[in-house]
């Protein structure tokens, strides 16, 4: 979705599609038209709940009593529901029993990420593509939104989304490519500078100059002299059978300009241009410049730091005037079959007050890179059936020297203390099958850290621990 929802021009509604005909109808969108919210602690109460005596004691909360697991009792009230929709679809959860159906008040509970977690799903077959004009493909899109309270600056102020992307269509869909479109706004919009790293997977957004205009257009807040800049880190892409998909091009367009080749595509033909590397009328991006006919040279990724005539290629370096910039990341082409999934997660990591003009890529990526070892070392792992965040309670937490770790009423079969480089730093115990582990964190220095411990049973537990 570029623009339009604030006019009711759609191109995604609510819900899933069904697997046999790729579509969907009214009462399924409005059954589905709902953000699924948990808060890490609420999850992790309940879990303790259960496994203290076998059986749920408290009221169940109603974010996890109407979680939309498969076959969930106690979700929806729309007779066309019928175990979300045709069953082929359900938000993660842990199954006691493995009976694939989500029962909570056998202590099945949602899988969560994050200190807190929005859920959902939607499709572009729900009905015209009111804003763009374009053709509907059959995608379903299963989405997740999560983001940690940390003291860790880096991870405090970042937000992680995961996509699943379902194609839905009985037809074949050949040379598919995603995008991750972004029109960042960094404070005020006028004054904007894009560029990537393509080699990081990396995206990103600054000023273009040393003040950011506090005097802007429709009393749009600038941000002054203490200018952030914000990264988009693809941490994941992947195609059905889990191979990579290329960050194959990185494009952007100028706001405001509709009648320049620089300006926002307006068809269907012109968006699937700027999807594969070129610009809006099908000229190649070259070199230099702004990118726009500037030499003979192709390239495929703008402002990509590669060695021109005048220095790195990124915008700063250019005589382009600053403006309102929206950034394309293109990934593909894929070739689809009914049924196959594309799997895509990125986060946005923003980096408060940083020297303008020019800020450093380095920095940006350094973050990035912080951000990928703590998503790839914990969050991937709560991907797994049998992982989940708060399995076991570690305290105190912050902690100055020793820690304490438990686990009711399986034991700790192994634990393993990580920097958020991904590094081990400790690994206290191995084959110990204690359900109470001390560790002494004294010689680490302050700082975030992740703990991965694996239990007697095979369950994994995670998390993460401050150390002050």
């Amino acid at each position: 979705q570029e623009y339009g929802r604030n006019e009711g021009n759609f191109d995604f509604y609510p819900g899933p599609l069904s697997s046999e005909s790729g579509l969907t109808d009214n009462e399924v969108c409005q059954a589905w038209d709902k953000f699924f919210i948990l808060e890490a602690d609420e999850v992790a109460d309940f879990i303790a709940d259960f496994e203290d005596n076998g059986e749920i004691n408290a009221p169940i909360p109603s974010d996890i009593l109407e979680w939309p697991g498969a076959g969930n009792e106690f979700y929806g009230n729309s007779p066309s529901y019928s175990g979300l929709f045709d069953g082929s679809i359900t938000a993660p959860f842990f199954d006691r029993n493995n009976n694939g159906t989500y029962e909570p008040s056998l202590g099945d509970y949602p899988i969560a990420k994050g200190d807190q977690q929005f859920w959902w799903v939607y499709n572009d077959a729900g009905n015209f593509h009111r804003n763009t004009g374009g053709s509907s493909l059959g995608m379903e899109i299963r989405a997740n939104a999560f983001a940690y309270s940390s003291g860790n600056t880096n991870l405090n102020l970042t937000t992680f989304y995961e996509y699943e992307m379902v194609y839905k269509n009985t037809e074949p869909l050949n040379d598919f490519y995603f995008t991750l479109w972004i029109d960042g706004d960094l404070g005020c919009y006028t004054d904007d500078y894009v560029g990537c790293a393509p080699d990081e997977n990396l995206a990103y957004l600054y000023n273009a100059d040393n003040f950011d205009d506090t005097n802007c257009p429709f009393n749009v807040p600038g941000y002054g002299t203490e200018i952030p800049n914000v990264a988009f880190k693809t941490l994941l892409a992947t195609d059905a059978e889990g191979e990579e998909i290329p960050f194959s091009s990185f494009m952007y367009t100028v706001g405001g300009s509709s009648t320049s080749p620089l300006g926002e595509a307006e068809t269907e033909s012109e968006r699937y241009n700027l999807m594969t590397g070129k610009w809006r009328g099908g000229s190649s991006l070259t070199l230099g410049g702004n990118g726009f006919q500037s030499s003979s040279q192709i390239a495929t990724h703008a402002f990509d730091g590669s060695a021109t005539g005048n220095g790195s290629w990124i915008e700063c370096n250019t005589n382009n005037p600053g403006g309102d910039r929206r950034m394309m990341m293109n990934y593909g082409p894929v070739n689809l079959e009914q049924g196959d999934k594309i799997n895509f997660c990125f986060a946005v990591i923003t980096l408060l007050d940083q020297p303008h003009p020019c800020p450093s890529v380095a920095n940006m990526i350094g973050a990035a890179n912080q951000i990928e070892s703590f998503y790839d070392q914990i969050i991937s792992s709560t991907n797994e059936p049998l992982a989940v965040e708060g399995l076991i309670e570690v305290y105190p937490n912050p902690t100055t020297d020793q820690l304490t770790t438990f686990s009711a009423p399986d034991a700790i079969n192994e634990l393993t203390i990580y920097d958020l480089n991904g590094s081990i730093v400790l690994r206290p115990y191995m084959n110990t099958y204690d359900q109470s582990i001390q560790i002494d964190m004294s010689g680490l220095p302050s700082g975030i850290y992740t703990y991965k411990a694996i239990l007697e049973n095979g369950r994994i537990g995670s998390g993460k621990v401050i150390k002050n």
